[in-house]
């Protein structure tokens, strides 16, 4: 015959299971939803900066390569607006012949 800690021992690990499952209806799901909820619009925004790149069938976007051409926008913006030295029309040069 069973003893007395054999019996407990059998009614509490059906109780434990149960409040295992009772956590992962109860917490566990939930936060999986609702991060499945906030990974939707970064799942969106990606889509779109891949489309935007012309990397639409990569997993991973080069994020490299587009701080390199961002930087050469940069510099090309900052060359394009300083004014030329030395004066306005001294950046162009023009030969004796050309001025008679």
């Amino acid at each position: 015959m069973a003893g007395f800690g054999e019996i407990q021992r059998r009614a509490i690990i059906p109780l434990v299971g149960l409040a295992l499952v009772g956590c992962y209806l109860m917490i566990y799901r939930p936060f999986a939803r609702h991060a499945a909820a906030l990974d939707t619009p970064v799942h969106k925004s990606w889509t779109r900066l891949a489309t935007s790149l012309e990397q639409t069938n990569s997993t991973s976007i080069d994020f490299v390569h587009i701080t390199n051409q961002l930087n050469d926008t940069r510099q090309a913006l900052a060359t394009s607006t300083r004014p030329p030295k030395g004066g306005g029309a001294a950046g162009v040069a023009t030969s004796g012949a050309a001025r008679a």
